[in-house]
């Protein structure tokens, strides 16, 4: 790290060395529409046959709607949003 620092301080100058270059960033899977999207879903009632929804279920559903994502995006968003329809506390205190 500090040989490249100096390297860089060398090269160019010493406020370009400290202060670094932005770097290239890879567009989100997941935007606040799909966000959206799957908590809409996820708090609606389950598919017959299933008592709550799952981060594979959903995905399905999001293809139907042709978004598509993983099923690790559809926890993380969902983890995001800390959702959990499928329990028993929806998360206010109880009296």
């Amino acid at each position: 790290m500090v040989y490249n620092l100096r390297k860089r301080c060398r090269e160019e100058s010493l406020e370009q060395a400290i202060n670094e270059k932005a770097r290239p960033r890879q567009p989100r899977k997941v935007t606040q529409q799909v966000e959206t999207q799957i908590t809409q879903i996820a708090c609606s009632e389950a598919p017959d046959g299933r008592t709550r929804w799952t981060a594979a279920l959903i995905n399905e559903r999001l293809v139907q709607l042709d978004i598509h994502i993983d099923d690790e995006s559809v926890r993380s968003a969902l983890k995001k949003v800390d959702s959990n329809p499928g329990s028993e506390s929806s998360g206010a205190a109880a009296s």
